[in-house]
């Protein structure tokens, strides 16, 4: 009796576990697509409500002005080099010890295998051609914070359900700088 108990309770537990993962919102929902102005609550789609995310969505402080309009250029400068496949712009966009470290890094996956930065980052962008052009063309900022050293960009597309981030630093010189060859999901 025991057993056919134990048996009936995990047939459950699996049945809610199943209704709750279809539940959570597949972008499905005619609501869903119907709101392009309002963030999601949950935009990383972790099921948390942002409450593990406030360390990036407050990181440092608002960045403003010409701060803000020279990260803001460069992240448009570098969707439009990713777009264009042109790896020679992009590695002149890139903080230099990551383009420098390209080659090692990303250069020995199959079909990138390339003897500089531009070589490898033009192979990337052509293998993300079709993502990379729609994201160029959908680029919309949802924040832009910067500390003196580091800035953390968030961006929105309106065909992905989940903010995107690019992480920027100063260079020697000042300039804001790429760290990211591509970028990554909120986390």
């Amino acid at each position: 009796m025991r057993a056919l108990l134990a048996l009936l309770a995990v047939v459950l537990l699996g049945l809610c576990f199943t209704a709750c993962g279809k539940s959570s919102g597949s972008g499905s929902s005619p609501h869903a697509a119907a709101s392009t102005t309002a963030p999601k609550k949950d935009r990383d789609d972790d099921g948390d409500n942002n409450d593990d995310d406030n360390q990036v969505l407050y990181y440092a402080q608002a960045a403003v002005g010409n701060n803000r309009q020279s990260i803001e250029s460069l992240i448009v400068d570098y969707y439009a080099a990713s777009a264009a496949e042109s790896g020679a712009k992009a590695c002149t966009l890139l903080m230099p010890f990551v383009a420098e470290s390209v080659v090692e890094s990303v250069g020995e996956s199959p079909g990138l295998h390339g003897k500089n930065c531009a070589v490898v980052m033009s192979k990337l962008f052509k293998l993300h051609h079709s993502e990379l052009a729609t994201k160029n063309a959908q680029l919309k900022f949802y924040s832009v914070r910067a500390s003196n050293r580091k800035a953390l960009i968030l961006l929105s597309f309106a065909y992905l359900p989940e903010v995107r981030q690019f992480i920027l630093r100063r260079d020697s010189s000042g300039a804001w700088k790429v760290m990211s060859l591509l970028d990554g999901i909120l986390e």
